[in-house]
């Protein structure tokens, strides 16, 4: 055999191995990429659970931050409320108190001998202002005031207070000096009442002043309701002028009002000092 066939021989022997070489390199070429993308895959998971749990830690950080927050403030809120109840508390005992030293002057105050109420309301009015069935109403009233128990006396009291947030009350009053004041809470106006020459009262001029004074007070609740007082050293001509000419002024306030608010009044007679 010469040396160029057996080289020849031994070429044709190694190609089958090489082919077996090749085939397991690429067998293992595409294990290995089969491999690489199955742990990029497997990294791009990762990092997305990763980044989910960074978002999931970031977000339940804020929900507790936020919880503290609105735990500080039911916090202030509950401290607050504990400060409120115990001022509550002391102004309900304060205002039992008072309750308490009110009833007992009520009672004081309401045991009041027969011939001082007598002496009163038939001196709160000029003897023919008041008929004998009003003053003797009143008298009974009186009396059942003076025998009721406190508690009733209080809540007649209350409810006298309730109705003067509903309504407003003039306290309008003839001086001795010919003036007249009208009163609405803190706020007092004073007017002259008007004479001519005679020394007549002038019943048109004054019921344009009255109203046009009246206008300043501040506006009225729905319904306002003026209480005529004099002193006792007042003129007759001033008291009577006055008393004569209110049915004209709540008439003539009534249709200016327009139904928005509702006038009325009361003579009340001479003013208790």
């Amino acid at each position: 055999m010469t040396t160029t066939q057996g080289v020849r021989k031994m070429t044709l022997q190694l190609t089958p191995l090489l082919d077996l070489l090749l085939i397991v390199i690429f067998a293992q070429y595409m294990e290995v990429q089969e491999t690489q993308v199955a742990v990029e895959q497997e990294a791009s998971a990762a990092l997305v659970e990763r980044d989910q749990a960074i978002a999931d830690l970031n977000s339940a950080e804020t929900e507790l931050a936020e919880s503290t927050q609105r735990l500080s403030v039911l916090r202030g809120e509950l401290s607050d409320q504990s400060q409120q109840l115990a001022l509550a508390q002391d102004q309900l005992e304060t205002t039992q108190q008072q309750q308490n030293v009110l009833t007992d002057l009520l009672v004081e105050l309401f045991d009041i001998p027969e011939q001082v109420v007598e002496q009163t309301i038939n001196s709160t009015k000029p003897p023919a202002g008041r008929t004998t069935s009003e003053v003797e109403r009143l008298k009974e009233r009186f009396r059942q005031i003076a025998v009721e128990q406190s508690g009733r006396v209080i809540e007649h009291l209350l409810s006298y207070e309730e109705i003067r947030k509903r309504c407003d009350v003039w306290d309008i009053h003839v001086t001795p000096d010919n003036f007249l004041t009208i009163s609405s809470g803190d706020q007092i106006l004073k007017m002259q009442i008007p004479i001519d020459i005679s020394k007549d009262f002038v019943q048109q001029e004054f019921i344009d002043k009255f109203i046009e004074t009246a206008h300043t007070l501040p506006d009225p609740k729905d319904l306002v309701i003026m209480m005529l007082t004099y002193d006792r050293r007042s003129q007759r001509w001033a008291t009577e002028g006055v008393r004569d000419a209110l049915p004209q002024i709540v008439l003539r306030m009534n249709f200016e009002s327009s139904s928005r608010t509702r006038y009325d009044y009361a003579d009340l007679g001479f003013r208790i000092e």
